[in-house]
């Protein structure tokens, strides 16, 4: 079988209850939904509770006590999957938010052949209205924009550059983390606007802006004729933030991010993938973030003995999406 493509989309403080396909009410997300309808739920998986033990963990396949040293910080040491895939020929790309040290050399260290990054040495100021951002070790301000659109502009020419070969991209998008704020698609959309402007009522349009460009990559790769071979990963980083209250299933649930509950790590975790899933199913199959560096090395039909040095901790899933596991 062919070696497929990668795209790994985890965005930025979004539960589960926030996803109509689990229930959720409050938000319209029809491409999250359609990504369900044509690949794999999965109900139960769960992330750190966190931003930087999640972001640690699923670069790296190890718990938090292997390789967790402080906040905003990935020991550098590590072998992510990044450097994994790179290895056996793929193009990489990460395009989002990093917050976890170093610069654009640390990237490149970390198996990342190009980047679009917003959070990292040469671009810390605003991820939305007006962002800074460090792209390919190049930092730029981009008065007026809006950082999610000018990032996703790059992740589409990045898989529109490197089509005929495998690709891994790796997209932590910056959606809808705080500050909130309107969109380019809302109606109070102002690229003027003060860039610290923070009021949850856009909560809302912030969900729709990122299941839009779920939606959008997905056709992308349709119209580039690669979606076949080509797999979706769409999950979070944690629960949703504290300050916001969404309806599931009709029982309002309270954003629990950082917090040691259920709603702090259970998000959502979408697969597609046409050319191994070709129905629509469910499961309740336990994972988390530990099993995703797994799944990518079989995914990515990669001998493991050559990483039998870097110990760690997660299971393979590709059984579940070949229908030949339950768990």
């Amino acid at each position: 079988m062919e070696q497929p493509n990668v795209i790994l989309i985890m965005v930025d403080d979004f539960g589960h209850e926030c996803v109509q396909s689990y229930g959720g009410q409050t938000y319209l997300t029809p491409n999250l939904t359609r990504m369900a309808k044509e690949g794999v739920q999965f109900n139960n998986a769960h992330s750190q509770n966190i931003c930087t033990p999640s972001r640690v963990q699923i670069m790296t396949g190890k718990y938090n006590v292997r390789n967790y040293t402080r906040f905003a910080t990935l020991d550098q040491s590590q072998e992510t999957f990044g450097v994994a895939l790179k290895k056996v020929g793929y193009k990489t790309c990460i395009i989002g938010k990093w917050q976890l040290g170093g610069g654009a050399k640390v990237i490149k260290e970390l198996g990342f052949d190009e980047h679009c990054l917003w959070r990292i040495q040469g671009a810390n100021d605003e991820r939305y209205v007006s962002p800074t951002l460090l792209t390919n070790g190049k930092a730029e301000e981009f008065k007026g924009l809006y950082g999610p659109r000018i990032q996703q502009d790059f992740a589409k020419s990045f898989i529109s550059r490197n089509k005929d070969n495998p690709f891994f991209l790796y997209y932590p998008m910056t959606l809808p983390h705080y500050p909130f704020q309107p969109t380019p698609d809302s109606n109070d959309w102002d690229p003027n606007r003060d860039p610290y402007f923070n009021d949850t009522i856009y909560f809302k349009d912030m969900v729709h802006y990122l299941d839009k460009l779920v939606g959008e990559l997905i056709d992308f790769t349709i119209d580039e004729g690669i979606d076949k071979n080509t797999i979706i990963i769409f999950t979070s980083d944690n629960g949703t933030d504290h300050r916001i209250t969404s309806y599931k299933n009709g029982i309002p649930i309270k954003g629990a991010k950082g917090q040691m509950t259920q709603f702090a790590t259970h998000v959502p975790f979408i697969v597609k993938w046409p050319n191994i899933i070709s129905k629509h199913f469910t499961t309740d199959a336990l994972i988390d973030f530990s099993d995703i560096y797994e799944t990518l090395l079989d995914v990515a039909q990669i001998d493991k003995g050559q990483f039998q040095s870097n110990q760690r901790d997660g299971f393979s899933f590709l059984p579940i999406l070949e229908k030949k596991s339950d768990s």
